[in-house]
Parts: C-alpha cells; sequence; structure tokens
C-alpha cells in the first residue's frame, strides 16, 4: 500500500529508522517542477512520481533510499492512453499493492469526463502498462488516493472536480482494478479560507484517529493562497471534524505549500512531502518537491514543518547524507535511446526523434521541439549544430534552434539558417527574428545561450574560434523560462551534437564565466 499506511514490507525496513537523522537536508529535496508528489515506501526504497501535466513521457518516476536525494529511474506514461481523450494527465498517486507498483492518476476521457486512470509495473524501472480507466464519476475525478483499512480492505479517496467539490471514498480492488460499493462523502469546503477548495487528500492512523490531510484554496496562478489542513475522525468512513485553520502555511522560504504524501516511517516518524513555491518565485513557475516533518501535538492534532511553515533545512530522516542538486547536465548522444529527462508536449504525432553515434537527428515540423527541466534561474545552455555536407543529403529546409521555454510556451533562443544564426522568439505561428551573424554554411555550428534572473537572455555562437555575441533582439527579455529545448522548424531533419547545461548560481554573467561552466563541452 501506499507509504502512509504501510506497516511494514520487510524485516531490514526496521533498520531505517534507527539512530536516524544525523546529518541535515535542505528543501526543495526535489528542485524543479514537481508537483503534486507522490511517494511510496518498498522495503528499503523509494519511490515517488509527480505532475505532469501535458509533457510527455508523462510522470517521471523517481527513486531514494533516504527520502532527501532522488534519481530518476523512469517515467509511466510514454505517450497519451487510448482511453483518454485529453493530452493532459494529473496527480499521481503511487502505492504498493499485491506485488506490483499502481499509480492511480487523474485524466479526461473521451467523453468529456475527467476519470482515474490506473498503470501498474513490477519496478520503478518499468516496464509500466497502462490498465485504462479505474472509475469516471459523474461530474469528474481528480485527486486519486489508496489507503488500506484496519480488516485489510483498499480504500479509493478522490476529489470531485471543480470549484465546490468535496473528497469522497470508495472501496476499491486492487488487485484487479475496479471500484466495489457505492462512495461516501468525506469533507467539502464550507470554510471560508478553504476558498472552495478540499484537494490534494492524503491519510494515515495514529492512536485512535484516522487523520485526513487536505489543501486549500489556489494553488497556482499567482497570488496564491495554497494551505494545508487536516481533518480527524474515529473511523476512515467518518465523521471527519476540520481543525478549522490552516495547518501548514507560506513561509518566508517556501510557499503555498500542498497536495502531497504522509510517509509512515517504520520507527513511526511521519513525513510530508509535498510542493511549494520558492520565495522569491512570485510568478509561480516551479512547484518544488519539499519535505516536512509531521508530529502529532498534545492536542491530538498534527504539526506539520517547523511550526507550521515548511522547513528550509532539518535533520535528515534516515541520517543520509543529501546528494547536492545536480548544477550541469550533458548528453553526447551516444546512447541508442533518448535520456530520461527529455520530455515533449503530448500527442497523438510525437516529434520524430532518434540519438546514437554521438548525434541526436529531429524531424523537422510544427510541433519538432524536445526539452529537458532546469531548475535553476541564471544558468548557460548549449548544443552544436551539425551541418549537411552537401545538397541532398537530406538535412531538407529544417531551421534547427536551441531554445527556453517559459510555462506560456514562448520560445526563445537562436536558430540556423542559410548560412546565418539569427536571434528567434516563438509563440505558436508568430515567429520574431533578431538581426544575424554569418557562420560557414558546412561546418558544425556551436550555439550558447545565458539565462539570467527575471528571464533577460544574451546568445552567442562560436565562430572562427571565439565567441561571438548574436543580437538578441526580440528574444532578449521575457518570462524567466523553466525549460531548455531543441526545436526545428521546416521541413527534414535537423542533427545536433553535445547538448550542456549548467547553473550558474550567484556568480555573473559575464561570457567568460557562461564559456567555462560549458568548457568542457566546446568543440574541438
Amino acid at each position: 500500500m501506499r507509504a502512509a499506511i504501510v506497516i511494514l514490507l520487510t524485516a531490514g525496513a526496521l533498520a531505517l529508522g534507527a539512530g536516524a537523522a544525523s546529518a541535515e537536508y535542505r528543501n526543495p529535496v526535489l528542485p524543479g517542477e514537481y508537483p503534486d508528489p507522490s511517494v511510496v515506501r518498498v522495503g528499503g526504497e523509494f519511490f515517488a512520481t509527480a505532475t505532469s501535466d501535458r509533457w510527455a513521457p508523462a510522470f517521471p518516476v523517481l527513486h531514494s533510499r533516504d527520502l532527501v536525494s532522488w534519481r530518476q529511474v523512469g517515467a509511466v506514461l510514454p505517450e497519451a492512453p487510448e482511453w483518454a481523450r485529453g493530452k493532459r494527465f494529473w496527480a499521481p498517486e503511487i502505492t504498493w499493492a499485491h506485488g506490483r507498483l499502481v499509480v492511480l492518476y487523474a485524466g479526461l476521457r473521451r467523453a468529456g469526463r475527467f476519470c482515474i486512470g490506473a498503470a501498474t509495473a513490477p519496478r520503478g524501472q518499468g516496464p509500466w502498462t497502462d490498465r485504462g480507466a479505474l472509475t469516471c464519476r459523474p461530474g469528474g475525478a481528480i485527486d486519486p488516493v489508496a489507503v488500506r483499512r484496519e480488516d485489510g480492505t483498499d480504500w479509493l479517496v478522490w476529489k470531485a472536480k471543480g470549484v465546490g467539490g468535496g473528497l469522497w471514498i470508495q472501496q476499491v480492488d486492487l488487485a484487479a482494478l475496479e471500484v466495489v460499493g457505492s462512495p461516501v462523502p468525506l469533507i467539502a469546503p464550507d470554510l471560508g479560507w478553504e476558498r472552495g477548495v478540499t484537494e490534494g487528500p492524503a491519510l494515515v492512523k495514529r492512536g485512535p484517529w484516522w487523520y485526513l490531510v487536505y489543501s486549500a484554496g489556489n494553488c497556482c496562478r499567482p497570488p496564491c493562497t495554497y494551505v494545508t489542513s487536516v481533518a480527524r475522525a474515529p473511523s476512515l468512513l467518518g465523521p471527519y471534524v476540520k481543525a478549522r485553520r490552516p495547518l501548514l502555511e507560506s513561509g518566508e522560504l517556501l510557499r503555498c505549500p500542498g497536495h502531497g504524501t504522509l510517509v509512515d516511517l517504520p520507527d513511526g516518524r511521519l513525513y510530508y512531502l509535498h510542493h511549494a513555491y520558492a520565495g522569491g518565485d512570485v510568478a509561480n513557475r516551479r512547484r518544488q518537491g519539499v519535505l516536512s516533518p509531521v508530529t502529532i501535538g498534545a492536542d491530538g492534532w498534527p504539526v506539520f514543518g517547523s511550526a507550521g511553515t515548511p522547513p528550509a533545512a532539518g535533520p535528515a530522516p534516515l541520517g543520509g547524507v543529501q546528494e547536492p542538486a545536480a548544477v550541469r547536465f550533458a548528453d553526447d548522444f551516444r546512447s541508442p535511446v533518448l535520456g530520461l529527462g527529455w520530455q515533449w508536449i503530448m500527442r497523438r504525432d510525437p516529434p520524430a526523434v532518434s540519438v546514437g553515434d554521438g548525434r541526436l537527428e529531429l524531424g523537422c515540423g510544427t510541433h519538432a521541439l524536445i526539452t529537458r527541466q532546469v531548475a535553476a534561474d541564471r544558468f548557460s545552455v548549449a548544443v552544436t549544430v551539425l551541418r549537411r555536407r552537401a545538397e541532398g543529403d537530406g538535412g531538407g529546409d529544417g531551421v534547427p534552434a536551441l531554445v527556453v521555454r517559459d510555462r506560456e510556451g514562448v520560445q526563445r533562443g537562436v536558430e540556423v539558417r542559410d548560412g546565418r544564426v539569427l536571434a528567434v522568439r516563438r509563440r505558436g505561428d508568430d515567429v520574431r527574428l533578431g538581426p544575424s551573424v554569418r557562420v560557414p554554411r558546412r561546418r558544425p555550428v556551436r550555439l550558447m545561450v545565458t539565462v539570467a534572473p527575471g528571464g533577460a537572455l544574451a546568445a552567442y555562437v562560436h565562430r572562427s574560434g571565439r565567441l561571438v555575441r548574436v543580437p538578441e533582439g526580440p528574444a532578449a527579455l521575457g518570462e524567466g523560462p523553466t525549460r531548455v529545448g531543441l526545436s526545428c522548424r521546416g521541413t527534414g531533419t535537423a542533427r545536433f551534437a553535445r547538448f550542456a547545461v549548467a547553473a550558474l548560481g550567484d556568480r555573473p554573467l559575464g561570457v567568460p564565466v557562461a564559456d567555462r561552466a560549458l568548457s568542457a563541452q566546446r568543440p574541438r
């Protein structure tokens, strides 16, 4: 079952809690965009996933042994399943049941109803198999979570779609992946500060009480008002009594916390893995994965984090030394498969991509864009564009580009065409170009883009052994991007090599600094 209520999966797991918490961890433990995180403990390992919205492969699967250092090991949905009409998927809940991992998630059915789907795998790395729609409720259902009652029966909790929708519960057979009987209401948004929202449920049993953790308010668009609170009941099915006030609220460093999973450790300690915005992220660009401790107070109500706000740091739950967040990523495209972390917009016709032998080939067209998350606000990204050696070798009329992308879909960067390098700004079919810099037509071209906090962009090309500034024009200013990517307009195939991203921290964004940050990736 899910980590919130699993009692013990292996005898070895008992050792995890003993003598824990000598090292410290810092939040976020999942830097980047990881909304609605969910985690399950399987023996001495943890597997997590999070909302990926419109990006494919959907629902990254991450692995950890200590809850504070995570590495992606797979993804659940490589493409939209046949039962789903929409291209956006939310709120995956990962659990362990009947000897396999199960991910429950929300998607839009062809008939127009929000349904709860299910996928299974023998291990986090996959292979994952979509099992179709588990339930489709009138009005729609989202935010699923599975929980096991004391009698061993499994139950499904979800949110009724829409403002004013409450939380409901229904028995479920997780072996057959079928709901049983009729749903029962648990709570509804009837307090002013909930702003018509009760969502993101998580449940745990402690002493005589079942605790139902839920989130309320506006999660996403600024200004966010998201908070987390708790209702408790003597039985899983209720009746539930609310705490009447938020128990986890914004702090100075982390804002709008909520929608997560309770992690029940073998020694009885509780943690809440949830999302929150960084204090300075006033545009609400990244819901990052945050870990907050949970204790039960003398009054029988939970206490979250640092007196009700997410902690900036704390004792590591299992004593592990937290690995620092990666500040660099490089891909030399020598593997025969595209590496984990690359994503594209979920469509029935995904981009045509092939990799291997040191290059990536991307079929050009309207939707030819592959991206990666970038968790930093100050970074450099570089790639080599491989040119056609002669006319007619299959290159076509494609226009390859190195771009950064914001949450509104605006792409800014630098592209190569007709022996020129130009800055480009693109949103849908609206393409705006800046002045050009000449480059040799048949030689590889090394492109680089640097981004400063606030979104200001600078573009460069390596020419004649030196770094040359490309006039940015319409690409210079924009919202702070959350992704870096490779794209190709037109027809034919674009060819790329030696892609690299480097976060630059608080150092100045002078050209020599940016160049040194990627020096290992510079062309010879």
